[in-house]
């Protein structure tokens, strides 16, 4: 990461400081040249040190390890600009869903400096618009990215039956794990997804339903 992007995201968040003492429906929206700078400065350049994190990661999860070793295809849902897996795994193809056109381009442009654009497929779009069936049988999700009222969305539209998906989050507070369940509007069906945090890494349970009578 180069001193300027750091700069350019430090200049946003200065002047975006206002905007957390407002409830969310009021906050601002980032425009197209706001969300890139932050993807910038949240993305992480392939590198051997980038690798290294990664490898570290995926020592605590082998499940998913396991399927992008198998080849995926991974679903990247919130892509940013990083791109790490494709230099770790030759076999590995992906689909990237980026809302914002010019981070998509970015991950094309830095997917084809890593030598990695043919194992790669960028959208632009809306992840609520997903319709691919039971095509994926892992994801990455940069929940934090998402606006809140769309997260439930999203997380119905990305996972599919067998399906394993690892859901990052930037909560200092790591919930405990018989607390987590599914947002309300998701899906059933046998599925198993991840959430990460700085500290832990634990799995979100599928909210038990009921036959019964509701109280």
């Amino acid at each position: 990461m180069d001193l300027s992007t750091v700069l350019a995201a430090r200049d946003l968040a200065c002047g975006r400081a206002g905007q957390s003492a407002l409830p969310p429906e009021r906050r601002d929206r980032l425009d197209g040249a706001q969300a890139l700078t932050v993807a910038l400065d949240a993305g992480v350049r392939p590198s051997a040190a980038a690798r290294e994190l990664y490898a570290v990661l995926y020592r605590s999860l082998p499940e998913f390890a396991e399927r992008l070793e198998a080849g995926g295809p991974l679903l990247d849902v919130g892509s940013g600009v990083g791109g790490t897996p494709l230099t770790m795994f030759e076999r590995l193809r992906a689909i990237g869903v980026e809302i914002v056109p010019g981070i998509a381009e970015e991950i094309r442009r830095r997917a084809k400096a890593a030598g990695a654009e043919d194992q790669l497929e960028v959208r632009a779009m809306d992840a609520r618009a997903l319709d691919d069936e039971c095509r994926f049988p892992v994801s990455f999700w940069t929940q934090p990215f998402f606006p809140a009222e769309t997260r439930a969305e999203v997380l119905a539209a990305i996972l599919r039956p067998a399906a394993c998906c690892w859901c990052r989050s930037c909560s200092r507070r790591c919930p405990q794990r018989t607390n987590r369940s599914w947002p309300t509007g998701s899906t059933g069906g046998s599925r198993e997804p991840l959430s990460a945090c700085p500290r832990r890494i634990w799995p979100l349970r599928r909210r038990q339903r009921s036959s019964g009578p509701r109280r």
